[in-house]
């Protein structure tokens, strides 16, 4: 009976990937109609920004489909006829892991972190470990969403730092003379000139004197970096 569990959750699995495969091939085909290419494209961005929202992976449907497959089973042994409910729940609870796992072994060529928990899912179906099994997804759902939410915050401090940027700069002429030009008329090869209390504009090299640089928004470092002839130096931290 367990065995047949497992044949049961990997063929419908199989199912659910084919059809979701089938409908975003659906899908490009009609993103490539002119008629209706800018609102598929729309519902596309709609889509992917909403596959990076924090708490997708850990919500109302996922924790209730989690619990019912708890309930249903105790349940099985006495009611035989919830068989086929409870095995679309447990499809449900691990979906996202085998998901993960395929994508990253037949597609990226790589070995995931969550062939651990694929294993350990696989395990519980076989041995009928259903318990352990929803905990174990409730905590992946869990991780996922906060890794989601750390990556968001990230990308919102990253752009917090760098709208501090100057908006104009101070360009060195060969004839030593300095002009101040907006930032965004700055090209590679430029040499700027910053002095003590400015931001540093852009990433780029010291060519001439030595500084205290406040890199900690970025690197994390506690103290100044010292910084002379040839070190590097990067957009938005402080000479000091």
């Amino acid at each position: 009976m367990l065995l047949l569990d497992i044949v049961i959750v990997s063929g419908i699995y199989s199912g659910a990937r084919l059809a979701g495969k089938l409908r975003a091939k659906k899908l490009h085909q009609v993103d490539t109609a002119a008629s209706v290419n800018n609102r598929e494209t729309e519902q596309t961005d709609s889509r992917s920004a909403q596959q990076g929202k924090p708490g997708k992976a850990l919500n109302t449907r996922t924790v209730a489909v989690n619990i019912s497959v708890v309930a249903l089973s105790i349940l099985r042994p006495i009611y035989p006829i919830t068989y086929p409910v409870f095995m679309l729940c447990v499809s449900y609870a691990v979906y996202p892991v085998f998901k993960t796992t395929e994508v990253s072994l037949l597609q990226e060529k790589k070995l995931p972190g969550s062939i651990i928990n694929f294993i350990c899912f696989v395990f519980c179906i076989a041995t009928g470990q259903y318990p352990a099994l929803i905990l174990g997804a409730l905590l992946y759902a869990y991780a996922q969403d906060t890794l989601a939410r750390t990556r968001q915050n990230l990308k919102g401090e990253l752009k917090s730092i760098f709208n501090e940027l100057p908006e104009r700069v101070w360009l060195w002429c060969e004839d030593g003379s300095e002009v101040e030009i907006a930032l965004s008329s700055v090209q590679t090869g430029d040499v700027l000139v910053c002095r003590t209390g400015d931001r540093v504009p852009v990433d780029g090299r010291v060519l001439d004197g030595e500084a205290l640089i406040d890199q900690h928004t970025l690197t994390g470092e506690f103290q100044p970096a010292e910084k002379a002839s040839g070190d590097p130096v990067f957009a938005s931290t402080v000479v000091m």
